[in-house]
């Protein structure tokens, strides 16, 4: 049983989202709290033992990017799902910083916000596929910061490459550097995702929203 909370200051969205984490009845998920501050969650998540904190961004006082930082600072038990409407890629980048294990459009399909939040309690990250491509663009131009995984850029290029099946060769002319970096940063990609091949990093890539 995956124990949940959610923080989001609209009273509909909380009972939706208690009414998609939980309305297939499979018994998988339990939304064990509902709060519409930060500050209200955080003082009730030591009580509850949360395994998953689903949180907005936007929230009366409190952000939900620094009530994520204080949750993994004080909980570090407790995985982070952040939610937003139309992020920004700062938001994002923030967002991951304070160590969000992933991050979704809050529009999005409601098998997409299962799916997000069995990934995070199994010990993954999500990234919304819509997302994807705006936070690699965002990570390209910022080179010190490292993505999921802490998957460099080119490291996080070559990842998002590799579910369309495309051979290093083709891969080093899609990046424009050589065959041989490219074989570098596949190493590198397959050891940071702890898998064999490139078949399961392409498998992992699409699983978490890492390839458009």
């Amino acid at each position: 049983m995956t124990r949940v909370v959610v923080v989001d200051d609209h009273p509909l969205v909380l009972e939706g989202m208690k009414a998609v984490l939980e309305g297939n009845g499979d018994g998988e998920v339990e939304v064990v709290g509902a709060f519409r501050t930060a500050e209200d969650a955080l003082d009730a998540v030591g009580r509850l033992r949360p395994h998953v904190a689903v949180v907005d961004v936007r929230l009366p006082g409190m952000t939900g990017i620094d009530a994520c930082g204080l949750l993994r600072r004080r909980h570090a038990g407790v995985r982070v799902l952040v939610l937003s409407s139309f992020p920004s890629e700062s938001t994002m980048v923030r967002a991951l910083a304070e160590g969000a294990d992933g991050f979704l459009v809050k529009e999005s399909e409601l098998s997409l916000v299962r799916q997000a939040v069995r990934s995070i309690a199994a010990g993954g990250t999500f990234i919304d596929p819509r997302l994807a491509v705006k936070l690699v663009a965002r990570v390209t131009r910022t080179t010190n910061t490292r993505g999921p995984f802490g998957l460099t850029v080119q490291e996080l290029r070559v990842l998002a490459l590799l579910p369309g099946g495309h051979s290093n060769p083709e891969i080093a002319r899609e990046l424009g550097v050589a065959a041989s970096t490219v074989k570098t940063h596949l190493r590198h990609v397959l050891e940071k995702l702890h898998v064999r091949d490139r078949t399961e990093a392409a498998a992992v890539a699409v699983r978490e929203g890492l390839a458009s």
